[in-house]
């Protein structure tokens, strides 16, 4: 096997840290199998025996089948599956939590799953242990330093996307299903509320109907809610679209994902099945039509249509979900660690051009040269349609807040009013500290002059108005 540079650099990090637990941050499409292949390859050629743990019934076929391609043999630990005497072993960890398997090694994929107690009984069994994963963090927040002692970051989408390696899709985002009534349940939305919320006739039409007008003929992925919505999504391209999930038999899931390879069909739905570790490299669009609270999931998702591809031009998204004006670009940096939730750098959700409804990242627009005016205008779209949209830079969103900080100051307006003011304009709450300093809180010289007291902003601010000499 041929290893590219940050390959070798991420197999030469895991092994520096060999003893801390180290987890490797690789991006979708970056190639993780390949260096946990190297690794295993060269444990098994020390005479070490490897267990490589995932929690899926697809994802251990799928990796016993990506590790015999580098030409590691393997046996399977699952359910009835028969043993084997192979050094290396891919184990549900389902089935590994009821059987003892011993190994000198333990390799956790899609590790981001690793903080459950499950999992944490099966790999305090083995002295080294390993996780990797495209998305390092977790809905619920939970640290994975509970379970791994140090991270080993490979390069940034967007340097995967600058070197070629992945594609930056195109994406068409709308206002997003009306979700109103739908609570949220331990950090995610409630299945069945959710499912009930975007299984209206309306935008199961209009997930068709935008498909046949910016991606017809593209080999598509479908995420949706639960069962029945896949079933009722996959159904609206009649003899060309098909619907997996769980409970699909192994041979019809690669049935049907061949008839997609192959341009049998256009369109292959899935609820909960293949927004992790599926691997085909000639997908161009995905359809985003489960609205997700989880940053990792919405990135699993759109990274299954990333994979740069000679079959294929580029890749394009359209998101019904409202996922993206939720969780920003794929290419938005990330901060991790193992300490806590991750925090994306990108201050505000993308934005739209006026003229075509492109995606892009800086004016003039990449798909038709529009340049919008100095007072950006709001825009308006029809329900159910998805527009694409262009993002103002960080610092822009910067200057045009404080702009707004300097006028609730000026007229004595709390400083709620600056932060809505920025809500309407950009879709999400303002994370810009050093403005909020600069606020001063004229509209309490009341409670000043009557109790003697001042918020905290204005003790930050230093007035010298509210706080003489």
């Amino acid at each position: 096997m041929i290893l590219r540079q940050y390959q070798l650099d991420c197999l030469a990090g895991l092994r520096r840290e060999w003893r801390n637990r180290p987890l490797l941050s690789l991006p979708t499409g970056g190639g993780k199998t390949i260096v946990m292949s190297a690794l295993i390859a060269g444990a098994v050629a020390k005479g070490k025996r490897v267990v490589f743990i995932t929690h899926r019934r697809n994802l251990v076929y799928q990796a016993r089948d990506r590790l015999a391609a580098y030409g590691i043999s393997c046996g399977i630990v699952m359910g009835s599956e028969p043993r084997t005497g192979n050094p290396v072993q891919v184990c549900s960890v389902q089935t590994l939590v009821r059987r003892q398997v011993p190994a000198d090694i333990a390799i956790a994929d899609e590790c981001h799953h690793a903080t459950s107690p499950m999992w944490q009984r099966v790999l305090n069994r083995y002295a080294i242990v390993c996780g990797c994963t495209a998305t390092p963090y977790r809905l619920d927040g939970a640290p994975l330093g509970s379970v791994f002692g140090a991270i080993v970051h490979g390069p940034t989408v967007a340097d995967l996307v600058a070197d070629g390696i992945l594609v930056s899709p195109r994406i068409f985002a709308p206002a997003g299903p009306d979700l109103t009534g739908v609570h949220i349940r331990a950090g995610e939305f409630v299945p069945s509320e959710l499912e009930e919320a975007v299984s209206k006739p309306g935008l199961i039409g209009d997930i068709y109907s935008t498909w046949l007008k910016r991606a017809k003929g593209l080999k598509t992925i479908g995420f949706a809610v639960g069962v029945q919505h896949s079933k009722a999504c996959a159904a609206l391209w009649g003899d060309r679209g098909r619907h997996i999930d769980g409970s699909t038999p192994q041979a019809e899931r690669e049935e049907a994902v061949e008839a997609l390879e192959k341009g049998v069909i256009d369109a292959l739905w899935n609820c909960s099945l293949v927004d992790e570790g599926f691997d085909l490299p000639s997908l161009e669009c995905a359809v985003l039509a489960r609205p997700t609270a989880s940053l990792a999931l919405h990135r699993q998702q759109i990274g299954r249509v990333m994979r740069a591809s000679p079959l294929k031009d580029g890749a394009i998204v359209l998101d019904h979900s409202g996922n993206v004006r939720r969780h920003g670009l794929p290419t938005d940096e990330v901060e991790v660690s193992l300490t806590g939730k991750a925090k994306r750098k990108q201050e505000a959700a993308p934005r739209m051009c006026a003229k075509c409804f492109a995606v892009c990242d800086s004016y003039p627009c990449w798909s038709c040269g529009h340049i919008p005016e100095p007072e950006v205008r709001e825009i308006k779209v029809t329900d159910g349609e998805l527009v694409e949209v262009p993002q103002d830079s960080q610092e822009q969103r910067r200057q045009w807040y404080a702009t707004q900080i300097k006028v609730a100051s000026d007229l004595g307006y709390k400083i709620g009013y600056a932060k809505f003011r920025f809500k309407q304009r950009y879709s999400v709450w303002p994370r810009f500290k050093q403005e909020d300093e600069k606020y001063v809180c004229t509209g309490h010289a009341w409670e000043q002059r009557q109790w003697g007291i001042v918020c905290a902003r204005c003790l930050r601010a230093r007035s010298p108005e509210l706080h003489p000499a």
